[in-house]
């Protein structure tokens, strides 16, 4: 007997009842661990009870290579369970990632032995007749046909327009477009921040990128359906304009099973499982040409095939294999591939011999591989022991295989089945959705990307490995690194952006898109970016880096003067180090734990100016994630165990108030003491005591700094508005800004610029 979940009521929508029947069951079994099972089962009806099937669009956001394929089978088959007879999933804009989509539905609901339950077609074969779709669906109204002989439909599409444009014309039969008025579909976009949004100007949907106007027609024919995106780099959909029919409505968020392999498990500091090599663009033209395989390449070979030996050792039967991402050139494909094949056949002959000096270096390469891999894995087998398998069983059986849309691709979808060890030479057909079986090495020696969604689906050196992560290896340059080792923050900001928002029961479109990005680096490719104020805050050049406001008395001034006083007159500051001699540089500080000084001034701060409130709202971000997630930035360099707050009573011990100007528009015109020669006395025979380095240099590099000037307030007219205006600036640690950037949203209105640097410099 099926087991019935009542779902609570969502707003402006009946009750829902949510069957766990057969093939949702059937789905929700394979996760090994119990946990991981009752997570995707808790999950999936997670995001059935937030289907409205009316034309609504969610985002499901997971990890890559997580198990977003499982999920979106899961809740396939928790809508054939509850009456939803059709699902079209968009599976990706190549004919690798549309068969392997086709493979896995077909494995995962058993369809060899339950062809009566289910219908599976494909775009690169053939969609049903419109007579047979029709004929079915009104099989599924039928009161009187028995549930387990209806036949649910799955159509899988590559998200290219020719062919969503079959599936349109399916879809429009006059006699089906007239049933599907009134029928319940579950559409799912694979990879949706991927070819599926609009890349030209503007919203106008007959002036938009071809697929993106397909996909908006196809949502079109089916006005009960609900269009679910799946993505592991959600960058692209949260930047398209909310107008748009792609942005999401509600968002989800779905954890990897406890054996999966994340960025946070190989990109740590000092990491036993990354090796360093020149990118691409380091390798001259004459090593190129001159046919030499680089000596990192030759360490990454003998990696796998050590690794490979260790799985004969263990008589695994599932694949091994090792990727070679090179740039998207088919050229260097090429060149890749005669350096792979030719050291294979080199080695293979070396260890038919079995001795000489050129076999003494390759074994000694072979033992530097099995040194590094016997670090990380244990139970490893003895090197004679290894070096007879890669003799005997590994190298007698090791397609080279090449991946691309070139005339001498060697593949386009591999049968993992009919070899035991693989070298794939890949590079854009394997830069996100397409999965490498088995993945233990990794050599990705194309430069990297500026543009963060694209180099993190190159990553597929992640997912289920966990019983042999000790053999991964990801060689790569020190750029690469440094880009995935920044992007575990930035993934754990997109976790806690749409898990926060999705608890507080609102629509999504109210979220504000914000989160750390790698230096330097883009979010995404800015033809999709439409988000009204999207922008990048960055520090352009050395030095300055101040946070301040520039509108004093328009702003809550009195009520931050009150706060400021209460908070320092818990302390006793002493004289600056950095003080200088003359009446308007004597200041007074004291250092403090950063989280007393959070709690207890920065969150009590208030900016009712709107300008002013938009400049300092980056910064309020960083105070919060110091407060919150300091521990986030431990492997970074210039990290502190405890964050401490630097603050200078910036005059404090002077007699003589700074005064500074106001336009008319009651912006400052200046602000702070820049650096100057000081003298003691006036008398122009004495000479300089000292120099005064200026305001804007009186900071800590490693903590948090926080200057509170006090200025009397003047007109242009040197007419005094308002005394003893307290004014606090603050500056970061240089560990954010000098590895990441803010992506962030302005609202209309706002701020022209938010270079931290050009309008907050004291």
């Amino acid at each position: 007997m099926d087991d019935i979940v009542e779902i609570e009521n969502v707003e402006n929508h009946d009750p829902k009842h949510v069957i766990q029947g057969e093939w949702f069951r059937k789905i929700i079994d394979k996760p090994q661990h119990k946990e991981d099972k009752d997570n995707l089962r808790d999950k999936t009806i997670n995001i059935y009870e937030a289907l409205k099937f009316d034309g609504d669009t969610g985002l499901i956001l997971g990890q890559v290579q997580s198990g977003k394929t499982l999920s979106f089978l899961a809740l396939s088959g928790l809508a054939r369970d509850n009456q939803v007879p059709l699902v079209i999933i968009l599976s990706g804009s190549s004919k690798i990632l549309s068969a392997q989509t086709k493979d896995r539905v077909e494995k995962d609901f058993d369809l060899e032995n339950n062809q009566i339950n289910w219908r599976v077609a494909s775009s690169q074969e053939e969609f049903p007749q419109p007579e047979t779709l029709f004929d079915n669906l009104e099989h599924w109204e039928d009161p009187e046909a028995r549930p387990e002989r209806k036949k649910a439909n799955i159509l899988i599409c590559m998200k290219e327009w020719t062919n969503i444009t079959k599936l349109i014309k399916l879809l429009k039969d006059p006699r089906l477009s007239e049933k599907l008025r009134t029928t319940k579909v579950l559409i799912i976009d694979d990879e949706a921040d991927h070819y599926s949004l609009n890349t030209k100007k503007g919203n106008d949907v007959d002036e938009a990128s071809t697929t993106y106007r397909k996909i908006i027609e196809l949502k079109n024919c089916l006005p009960k359906s609900s269009f679910l995106g799946y993505t592991a780099t959600p960058q692209a959909p949260f930047l398209i304009s909310l107008l748009d029919r792609l942005s999401p409505e509600f968002a989800e968020v779905i954890n990897p099973g406890k054996d999966y392999v994340g960025i946070e498990d190989l990109f740590q500091s000092e990491s036993d499982y990354i090796k360093y090599i020149d990118s691409e663009e380091e390798i001259t033209e004459e090593e190129m040409q001159n046919g030499d395989i680089p000596d990192d390449l030759k360490l990454a070979i003998a990696s796998f095939l050590v690794g490979a030996g260790q799985a004969i050792y263990e008589d695994v039967r599932e694949p091994r294999s090792m990727l070679i991402h090179p740039s998207r050139l088919q050229l260097d494909h090429d060149k890749y591939k005669k350096w792979v094949d030719n050291l294979i056949s080199y080695w293979k002959d070396l260890l038919s011999k079995g001795q000489g000096a050129e076999y003494e270096e390759m074994i000694n390469l072979l033992g530097e591989a099995y040194d590094d891999l016997s670090s990380t894995y244990v139970n490893f087998a003895q090197f004679e022991e290894i070096e007879k398998y890669i003799k005997t069983e590994v190298m007698r059986s090791i397609p080279v295989e090449v991946i691309n849309s070139g005339p001498k691709a060697t593949n386009q979808n591999i049968n993992w089945k009919t070899s035991s060890f693989f070298i794939v030479i890949s590079g854009q057909s394997m830069d996100r959705g397409t999965t490498v079986e088995g993945l233990t090495v990794t050599y990705l020696s194309r430069s990297l990307s500026k543009t963060n969604d694209t180099q993190m689906q190159r990553a597929r050196f992640l997912g289920y490995k966990r019983d042999y992560l000790g053999l991964i290896r990801v060689f790569c340059d020190p750029d690469t690194y440094k880009f995935y080792k920044n992007y575990i923050i930035t993934q754990k900001d997109f976790t806690e952006l749409v898990t926060d928002f999705s608890n507080s029961g609102k629509d999504f479109k109210h979220a504000k898109r914000e989160w750390r990005l790698s230096k330097d680096t883009k979010s995404c490719r800015e033809n999709v970016v439409k988000l009204a104020g999207a922008m990048v805050v960055t520090k352009k050049r050395e030095g300055g880096n101040w946070s301040l406001p520039r509108h004093p008395l328009q702003n809550d001034w009195r009520s931050n003067n009150q706060v400021i006083k209460d908070f320092l007159a818990n302390y006793q500051l002493t004289e600056s180090k950095d003080a200088g001699k003359s009446d308007v540089t004597m200041h007074s500080e004291i250092e403090l734990p950063f989280d007393e000084v959070y709690k207890n001034l920065f969150v009590n701060l208030s900016y009712s100016n709107y300008q002013d409130s938009q400049l300092f709202t980056p910064t309020l971000y960083y105070l919060h994630s110091i407060y919150a997630h300091w521990s986030d930035y431990e492997s970074l360099p210039g990290y502190v165990d405890e964050m401490k707050c630097r603050i200078i009573d910036i005059n404090a011990r002077s007699k003589t108030p700074r005064k500074r100007t106001i336009n008319s528009e009651g912006k400052l015109k200046g602000f702070g003491q820049g650096p100057a020669p000081d003298r003691r006395s006036a008398s122009e025979t004495r000479p300089y005591a000292s120099e005064y380095s200026g305001d804007s240099n009186i900071y800590d590099p490693k903590l948090v700094t926080l200057q509170i000037h006090t200025l009397d307030i003047q007109n242009e007219q040197k007419v005094l508005q308002q005394p003893g205006v307290k004014i606090p600036a603050i500056r970061l640690p240089d560990l954010l800004w000098n590895n990441y950037d803010l992506q962030t949203q302005k609202k209309d209105g706002g701020a022209e610029d938010i270079n931290i640097d050009e309008v907050n410099e004291i």
